[in-house]
């Protein structure tokens, strides 16, 4: 009958050795024993334990410091990456405009050629230089500076030629445009029929609006003034800007 008394007591000090245990977040079981075994002793020792803080695995700081390095988030914002841009290399004179440039400045007829050559054009004055440069010799300074001046001159008057080639058909073309405008008029009672505005004369256009250059410019009773090519016209609202 002890034995039964002393177990019973036993359990009953195990079991609340293991309630505050499990309270306090330790181990329920092991507690149990202790209670069981040593009664008194095990709950004074199990009462003046302080409660053991089990880290939580789902709290950030926790499950942070178990994520892997590579993806773990910087304690702080990173600085912002400043992206600098090289400066762009300087041209890199070569050694013959080097050359020719030094030529120039110590040499007063060679930078005299020069200039003169320069006036005509920059090409000009690089062939010469190249020419000058391939013979090395002074001496054909003066027929290379008077076979590229020929040379301009000869372009010069192939440009003339074509200008006035130009002007000559667009003073024919002009004149076609104005013949057909004028039998345009003489059907329609002298109204324009673009703007329905009546036609109080017009005359060969060569000014600076070069799509038109071969046709008309008409002036209009309204004040308008009117560009005409084939079947393209454009109206403006005064002479001062058609010019």
């Amino acid at each position: 009958m002890e034995i039964f008394l002393i177990l019973f007591i036993s359990v009953i000090f195990g079991a609340i050795c293991a309630g505050i245990a499990s309270s306090k977040e330790r181990n329920a079981v092991g507690w149990f024993f202790v209670g069981f075994f040593f009664w008194l002793i095990g709950l004074i020792i199990i009462l003046a334990l302080p409660s053991e803080s089990r880290p939580n695995i789902y709290s950030s700081d926790t499950y942070l410091d178990r994520m892997p390095t590579p993806y773990r988030p910087p304690a702080q914002p990173l600085a912002p990456s400043v992206s600098y841009q090289a400066a762009p290399p300087k041209p890199v004179e070569d050694e013959g405009a080097k050359r020719w440039r030094v030529l120039k400045e110590v040499d007063p007829e060679i930078g005299g050629a020069a200039a003169r050559m320069a006036k005509l054009g920059p090409d000009y004055e690089k062939e010469l230089a190249d020419k000058f440069l391939t013979l090395n010799d002074k001496s054909y300074l003066p027929a290379i500076e008077a076979q590229l001046t020929t040379k301009a001159e000869e372009a010069r008057r192939a440009a003339d030629e074509r200008i006035a080639q130009l002007g000559a058909e667009n003073a024919a073309s002009s004149e076609h445009e104005m013949a057909v405008y004028r039998k345009l008029l003489n059907d329609r009672g002298g109204v324009d029929p673009q703007t329905g505005s009546k036609v109080i004369g017009f005359a060969p256009y060569l000014g600076s609006w070069k799509t038109y250059h071969g046709g008309i410019i008409v002036h209009l009773a309204n004040g308008q003034v009117l560009l005409r090519k084939g079947v393209y016209g454009r109206p403006f609202a005064s002479e001062s800007e058609v010019a």
